[in-house]
């Protein structure tokens, strides 16, 4: 039997790591090496090595393959990845950061060092790379999501998402996240017991994202909370009857749930949702 060659090791080292058999792909990828370097073999041994639990070995082979190609944006993503799973915060920002530089239009590298910013609690940074990534992929729903999750930490960028959400509806009017995000950011704005064209507005734009997509348990929870605010009880029962259909396990939505059955004098569904509310806050995350 002749020697594979490299395409072959690659072949089978992406079979092998794809079923998880991680002592056979590091096997085909060493083997392949020994015949000359390859970006993509050092890519998936570092993948192997990251899988079988010896990180300093992924991270050298990692490293070897964004040395062979430091343009591939794969290659770079992989290393952050790697690094934002063993929680290495500074390591993984480093690593971004100097992709960024060789990536400066790369929707994947902003959107992960916002992640890399969020866990050094650098929140103003987070914030600004999710919405850079929001510029350059307008229809990737991470962002979005993120932003909708930390807007206590970006009260000074209110405006500016309102703005980039708007931006992105008329892009794609079948994107779902911005009306939702652009809704959070307006609610954020609102006094305590404020009703007005704000808050009517962002009831329009939540009722558009559940339009888009049927299955938001966040939309369906916000637009509940508006509807208590509104006094609207029996609608704000329905819909957070509704999100917690789809998130079971949200607290904070039995507790918004049965303070909501309070008013519609419901004592016992009340006392059942704040028992749920009360076990689910201690279980955790």
């Amino acid at each position: 039997m002749g020697v594979l060659l490299p395409a072959q090791d690659l072949q089978q080292a992406r079979d092998a790591l794809q079923a998880r058999d991680t002592a056979k792909a590091i096997e085909i990828a060493r083997h392949g090496l020994e015949h000359g370097e390859s970006a993509e073999l050092h890519n998936l041994l570092g993948k192997a090595y990251a899988m079988s639990g010896q990180p300093d070995k992924a991270v050298s082979e990692l490293n070897s393959a964004i040395r062979l190609q430091p343009d591939n944006e794969g290659f770079r993503f992989d290393m952050a990845q790697f690094l934002l799973n063993r929680q290495d915060f500074g390591a993984a920002t480093a690593a971004l950061e100097s992709a960024q530089k060789r990536l400066p239009r790369s929707p994947q590298v902003e959107l992960a060092l916002g992640v890399a910013y969020y866990g050094q609690v650098r929140y103003d940074d987070a914030v600004q790379a999710f919405l850079k990534t929001i510029d350059l992929a307008p229809d990737v729903p991470q962002p979005y999501l993120f932003l909708g999750r930390m807007l206590e930490h970006a009260r000074s960028h209110l405006r500016e998402i309102i703005t980039k959400c708007a931006v992105s509806e008329r892009s794609d009017p079948l994107n779902p996240y911005a009306p939702w995000l652009r809704a959070k950011a307006i609610i954020a704005q609102l006094g305590m017991a404020d009703w007005d064209d704000n808050a009517r507005e962002a009831v329009r734009l939540l009722e558009k994202a559940i339009a888009l997509k049927g299955d938001s348990a966040d939309a369906y929870f916000e637009l509940g909370c508006l509807m208590d605010r509104k006094k609207d009880y029996p609608r704000a029962a329905g819909l957070l009857e509704k999100s917690i259909q789809l998130k079971a396990g949200d607290p904070v939505a039995h507790y918004r749930l049965a303070r909501v059955y309070l008013q519609l004098g419901m004592k016992e569904q009340a006392s059942a949702e704040f028992a749920l509310h009360e076990r689910l806050r201690r279980a955790g995350p």
